[in-house]
């Protein structure tokens, strides 16, 4: 008798806590943002038209620029100066990668670069105007 009592008491809380929890809406209803991951070499390689050669550097400025931020976050505690340094930072890994574009390979790279902004701060806005209880 007391295993059904809780077992039964179990069911209900587990079956509330679903209940409870927010409903989101479907796949296909959200914005779409880009993979994080797509402005890797490889994924750049056939949009960008990218030769061997260029995916090897670029992925070679990724690694060091990797390196840089991790050495950064792990040392710097001051989030003014982090947020300082990580811009130097963006600003030189972004000359490396247009020394190693070409110039229409470049003009490709800054529209992709610009339909992600776009698209993160469309996601953002119909984020902060999503109601909270939906």
């Amino acid at each position: 008798m007391k295993t059904r009592a809780l077992l039964l008491s179990l069911l209900l809380a587990s079956g509330t806590a679903l209940l409870a929890q927010e409903q989101t809406t479907a796949p296909a209803e959200q914005p779409t943002l880009r993979h994080a991951g797509r402005n890797t070499p490889l994924a750049l390689r056939e949009e960008l038209k990218l030769t061997d050669e260029q995916v090897k550097l670029l992925q070679e400025i990724d690694a060091r620029h990797s390196d840089a931020m991790k050495e950064l976050n792990r040392t710097v505690s001051d989030q003014e100066a982090k947020r300082k340094r990580t811009i130097e930072m963006r600003d030189k890994k972004q000359a490396e990668i247009k020394a190693v574009l070409t110039k229409d390979q470049n003009a490709q790279y800054e529209r992709i670069k610009q339909e992600q902004r776009d698209a993160n701060m469309k996601a953002r806005t119909n984020m902060q105007q999503k109601p909270h209880n939906e």
